[in-house]
């Protein structure tokens, strides 16, 4: 199924890792398997990162609870300008959190 439903996320990447932020976005039962976050890397002076040769980590906090995709479920998207996407499972649908 295509993805209808899409939560674009601007990350700047440093060596200091970087801050959770809420999203605000909202994902419900009927966006089962046709909704995404879009990661957009960026380096700390705002040029893109290539994530040619990048291993992806997230970790969502939804309820106090985190949680932490596989990385093989994090898709590069566009390698050069930075860009990662992650189809929202069906068990995170309906929640709110920050990533």
């Amino acid at each position: 199924m295509p993805v209808r439903k899409k939560g674009n996320i601007k990350i700047q990447t440093s060596a200091k890792g970087t801050k959770s932020k809420s999203t605000g976005f909202n994902f419900y039962s009927y966006d089962k398997n046709s909704a995404a976050l879009y990661f957009n890397f960026r380096e700390e002076n705002g040029e893109p990162t290539d994530l040619a040769d990048a291993t992806i980590r997230l970790v969502f906090v939804l309820n106090d609870e985190k949680i932490t995709p596989k990385t093989d479920d994090i898709e590069i998207w566009l390698a050069v300008p930075g860009t990662a996407r992650y189809i929202i499972p069906e068990s995170m649908l309906g929640h709110e959190g920050k990533v």
